[in-house]
């Protein structure tokens, strides 16, 4: 994923990379870009989701999976059976959301969610055309 960080935080020393600030005056515009990747695994991905639902107290270390998918299915008004085709993810107003629906995809339809999250048929080799694009446009339009 490409995320667009067009603000500094107010008083702050460092630079946002994951662009999640709220309510910062106008004058703290800036036209310096950023582009953070993340290149990892899937596992990684579902992994990184788990801990940060567990964090938030949206499942439990001891749910099983079939426990954790009743739990998030239920931050959506979802039913826990076939998720990936019947649940339209919403509302979409809790902390994380985005991390409860690649989770909880995963829970539910892993090769499906594979797919997507590689993008390319992984079996050939391919990379994700959407990364790559994106770095040679960068590259195209920064002379890098």
């Amino acid at each position: 994923m490409v995320y667009d960080s067009k603000k500094m935080v107010t008083g702050a020393s460092h630079i946002n990379l994951g662009g999640h600030t709220i309510g910062v005056p106008n004058n703290h515009w800036t036209k310096f870009g950023i582009l953070h990747y993340h290149n990892r695994c899937v596992e990684i991905e579902v992994e990184n989701c788990w801990r940060v639902l567990e964090r938030h107290d949206y499942i439990s270390s001891s749910d099983t999976k079939q426990e954790a998918k009743v739990k998030l299915a239920n931050k959506f008004r979802c039913s826990s059976e076939d998720v990936c085709n019947t649940c339209a993810f919403r509302p979409k107003h809790f902390n994380s959301y985005h991390k409860a629906i690649f989770y909880l995809q995963w829970l539910d339809c892993p090769e499906k969610t594979k797919k997507e999250y590689y993008g390319d048929d992984v079996s050939t080799g391919q990379y994700n055309s959407d990364v790559i694009n994106a770095m040679q446009l960068s590259h195209k339009r920064f002379d890098l």
